[in-house]
């Protein structure tokens, strides 16, 4: 058993019981060099031991991540046209160096060369965020927390979540847009934004995914008031506005050529700089830490406790059916797993995905139990082929779900066949 499998943040995962999904495994390709991921803000360096640590050597070909993609037909098909699909991969492998010591290398492909739309990947960082205040605020995850509107968009129906540990599970298992909205309205547009700064992060969190919410009505949130088991007052919030103006993150913040509005189709791009967004690599990074703690500095750790740390964890790898529900196991999984296929209950994924737009995105971490196979994927691509957008015509049957089941499989054979052959890296 690899050392990496007794990292005592990962115990929680032996313990998960996960269902669904056949691989067919095949030989995968030669080992190639690689290179640590471009600095963005979280992973170069630690000022403690690390489980595992980022690799410090430079590849000898930049392009050792495609050859491993390419060697997939399919995948072939879809790298011809990576422009076109806007498509971004990041994978981290868990390797050992000759010393045994296991350490993280990463390979990226078209890391950060277009715009993507993150859509619900902004789901996770505030998922964290809030068990990081309840924790400040000496409150429970299962205490009941009332939210008084300030407007519409602060207004919500009777059966919404009203637990923090209801709303996360119900953004990760089915990526609930109201969870989100009622943890986006405890926390503060300016609150979550100061976080991920203090953790290093430059993007933007600025709105709920509430329709008629993104302006001014949209600065406000309603007050919040946190019950105990007893119905009695544990915390109260008042409303807040937030007057802060947010640069775009970047200036290519458009995708296709006309748009679908309530007044009609407009002959311009949609225009993203308003919305939500990081980069791909900062939520590959947030899993990353989630994950490890300690394979980052002390600055850019989740302030979470063992039992928070442990619960995200377990509720990140949830499939419906684990949480009642009748979807197929695929549906918020989109790496590896397609259609109605059930994973073997020896498949664990933690993950968050993002679909709105024509952009599929996934970000995350796949383990096998019974094999000497574990690794961080994130991807995202882009399929609106009329190139309107927000007409609801998007290739995410054809196209986007294809591409995301045959990397998953194909990143898990080329793993795995390192495994067999006993690789390691320089």
């Amino acid at each position: 058993m690899r050392a990496f499998n007794h990292i005592s943040a990962l115990k929680p995962l032996i313990r998960i019981a996960l269902v669904s999904c056949i691989l067919t495994l095949v030989q995968g390709c030669s080992m190639p060099s690689a290179t640590p991921m471009p600095n963005s803000g979280v992973l170069t360096g630690t000022d403690s031991a690390p489980r595992f640590r980022q690799a410090s050597f430079q590849s000898q070909d930049a392009n050792k991540l495609e050859q491993i993609l390419r060697a997939d037909p399919m995948l072939a098909g879809y790298l011809d046209k990576a422009d076109q699909y806007r498509i971004q991969v990041i994978f981290s492998q868990i390797e050992h160096n000759r010393s045994n010591q296991p350490q993280l290398i990463t390979w990226t492909f078209r890391q950060d060369e277009s715009f993507y739309y993150p859509a619900s990947l902004v789901k996770l960082p505030v998922a964290i965020f809030a068990l990081e205040r309840l924790e400040e605020l000496g409150l429970d995850k299962n205490d009941r927390f009332e939210i008084h509107p300030a407007n519409d968009c602060s207004r919500y129906s009777a059966d919404a979540c009203d637990t923090v540990e209801q709303c996360i599970e119900q953004i990760f298992v089915y990526s609930n847009n109201t969870a989100y909205n009622r943890l986006f309205e405890f926390l503060g547009r300016d609150e979550i934004n100061d976080r991920l700064r203090d953790l290093g992060y430059q993007g933007v969190i600025q709105r709920r995914f509430r329709p008629g919410c993104g302006g001014d009505l949209g600065l406000t949130t309603g007050a919040v008031t946190f019950y105990d088991q007893n119905g009695n007052v544990r915390h109260r919030q008042p409303a807040r506005m937030s007057r802060r103006v947010y640069s775009p993150p970047r200036p290519d913040m458009r995708a296709g050529r006309k748009t679908r509005t309530a007044i009609g189709l407009i002959d311009e791009p949609m225009d993203f700089s308003d919305k939500n967004y990081l980069p791909l690599a900062d939520f590959h990074q947030m899993l990353i830490t989630l994950i490890d703690p300690s394979a980052v500095p002390k600055a850019s750790r989740f302030a979470l406790n063992a039992s928070d740390q442990d619960f995200l964890q377990q509720t990140m790898a949830m499939r419906p059916r684990d949480a009642g529900g009748n979807q197929p196991d695929s549906f918020r999984k989109y790496l590896m797993i397609g259609g109605q296929a059930r994973m073997p209950d020896t498949l664990q994924i933690m993950n968050k995905v993002g679909l709105s737009y024509g952009f599929v995105s996934d970000v995350a971490y796949i383990r096998d139990t019974t094999k000497d196979v574990d690794f961080f994927l994130s991807a995202t691509i882009y399929t609106n082929q009329n190139q309107i957008m927000n007409d609801a015509v998007y290739e995410y049957e054809t196209l986007g779900y294809p591409f995301m089941r045959a990397l998953g499989q194909a990143i898990y054979r080329y793993v795995l066949s390192r495994a067999t052959q006993g690789g390691s890296p320089e």
